[in-house]
């Protein structure tokens, strides 16, 4: 399984969400809404036999809306955490199992962290999804 390609795979799914912005890399600055498919703390390899299973438990994916104290920002964030629907961030990474071919199996496993994060000189509400994939 190839990190990067995973991580694209996951950006490319979140780009099929109208309106929001996906980053497969970590940028310098970003305008929300926005997602950004970050870095897994551990990967995990031979899981079955003759390299047969590696694992990602988590790959965080950083999601943020617009001012933290905005009702609209709340509503959107909202939205995106829904278990389905267009705005989706679960149903939309998962409406493709293998991330476009770099995964055996992927889930998004929970919404996480949510708070205000920095993005420049404003805070804005977000949170953290994160995606186990198998490959």
């Amino acid at each position: 399984m190839n990190l990067q390609s995973v991580r694209s795979g996951i950006a490319e799914r979140l780009a099929t969400i109208d309106g929001l912005r996906v980053f497969d890399f970590m940028p310098q600055t970003a305008t929300p809404p926005c997602a950004v498919v970050g870095f897994p703390e551990r990967l995990s390899f031979d899981l079955a036999f003759a390299r047969g299973l590696d694992e990602v438990p988590v790959i965080p994916v950083y999601v943020f809306v617009g001012g933290a104290h905005e009702r609209s920002s709340q509503a959107q964030l909202s939205e995106f955490c829904a278990a389905s629907g267009s705005t989706s961030i679960k149903e939309a990474i998962e409406a493709d199992l293998t991330l476009g071919g770099t995964a055996d199996t992927c889930r998004v496993v929970q919404a996480r962290g949510f708070a205000n994060y920095p993005i420049g000189a404003v805070e804005h509400l977000g949170c953290i999804f994160d995606v186990q994939v198998f490959g």
